[in-house]
Parts: C-alpha cells; sequence; structure tokens
C-alpha cells in the first residue's frame, strides 16, 4: 500500500493522530471537503504514543499527548453533551437521572464526572449499565439504545445531524479541554499543513458553533 501512495506522494499529507475516536466521528467525515478544495489526499495514522524523531509525519492532532513545542494550533475547545436514541429519550424524559441508564467510555472517565459536577449531579446517582473502551464504541452503543451517553459533541455533531440521536434537556459543558495540531517542522508540505491546520479549525467551528475556539 505504501508503493501504490508514493506514486501520488505530491498531492499527500500525512495526519498523525492519538485520537482514533475523534478520527472517526469527527475528522472522517470532514476529509472528502478538504480533499475537493486543497486537491490533497491525506492519509490518516493512528498512535497513542508521543512521536520520535524519526516518524513521518506532517500534522500531528492530540489531545493528551506533549509534543514539547509551544507552536501549534487550537482547532476546538470540548463541550460536553448528554446525548440518548430518541426512543428512550421520549421514555426516560424528565425523569431524575438516578431512573436513567448511561453507557460510558473507559477511555475517558473524567468525562462523565466533569459533567456531574456541572450538573450539581451525584456521580454516584449516576447509574452505568454498560461501559466501553472507547468512545467509537459507546457511541453506537447509545444510538442502539442502551442507554445515555456523556460525550464530547464534536464527536456526536453526524449523529445529532442525522437524528440518530438527541441531546438530552441538560445544559452542554465547556470544559478546558483543547484539541490540539501541530505542524511537523520537519514536514517536506510546511504550506500544506498549515492549510490543513486552518481548514480542520474552520470545518469544526462551523459543525459545532457554540463551542468554536476563539
Amino acid at each position: 500500500t505504501r508503493q501504490l501512495a508514493q506514486h501520488t506522494d505530491d498531492g499527500r499529507l500525512i495526519v498523525r493522530t492519538s485520537l482514533p475516536s475523534f478520527a472517526t466521528a469527527a475528522l472522517i467525515p470532514l476529509l472528502p471537503d478538504f480533499a475537493g478544495e486543497a486537491k490533497v489526499q491525506v492519509d490518516l495514522i493512528t498512535s497513542l504514543a508521543p512521536p520520535a524523531g524519526g516518524d513521518v509525519f506532517d500534522v500531528m492532532l492530540t489531545r493528551d499527548l506533549d509534543v514539547g513545542d509551544d507552536a501549534h494550533w487550537q482547532i476546538a475547545v470540548e463541550t460536553l453533551v448528554c446525548v440518548g436514541a430518541p426512543a428512550p429519550h421520549e421514555k426516560y424524559c424528565g425523569k431524575p437521572v438516578s431512573e436513567r441508564p448511561f453507557v460510558t467510555a473507559r477511555s475517558r472517565p473524567d468525562t462523565l464526572s466533569a459533567w456531574a459536577a456541572a450538573q450539581m449531579i451525584e456521580a454516584s446517582a449516576i447509574r452505568v449499565s454498560a461501559s466501553f473502551e472507547h468512545y467509537f464504541l459507546a457511541i453506537p452503543a447509545a444510538v442502539a439504545g442502551m442507554g445515555y451517553l456523556i460525550a464530547p459533541k464534536l464527536l456526536v455533531v453526524d449523529a445529532l445531524r442525522l437524528g440518530t440521536l438527541v441531546e438530552a434537556e441538560f445544559a452542554p459543558v465547556r470544559t478546558d479541554v483543547c484539541y490540539k495540531a501541530w505542524v511537523n517542522p520537519r514536514s517536506a508540505h510546511l504550506e500544506t499543513a498549515n492549510t490543513f491546520c486552518r481548514w480542520l479549525k474552520a470545518a469544526l467551528r462551523s459543525e459545532t458553533p457554540e463551542r468554536g475556539a476563539p
């Protein structure tokens, strides 16, 4: 596959991310727009490890990794929402949180407690019916009606648009969590890499305007 891609290397950008759920739910659905506008294809790779000196990539997208460089793009600030499938939500809407089932993503144990604290709800009152390793597993579970999910809105914006998930009646919670993009200074495509970061920041702001980064 790498050998085939080399034939069109001039029109390709390698984007690396430590956020597989973000890549699945937010980034990949937007990539055809960038490819159409910039005439550049994006190769997306995921790794939970910090980049090493010899790693080949053009842009790094992360939330949790320290790349040791202050020169990065802030592409989004996280807002948490409570979402559920339409039919279960109709059944549980207006009932106390303690009577509603919830599903969680173990990769982000902070989101449920942060949301509960902002709503002034005791975390111990929340009944977790099932937990999943990552959001890209927990989101389909919520769509299937297994329970409410506390999730970053940018991960569920497509499901909300399609109507497979709906926002519950709780206020969104804006957090201090930032999604960042870092351009590899050794990239052979610095101008294109910066164009990509600028485009992604604008695209995410358009997708979730209430939480676009300033």
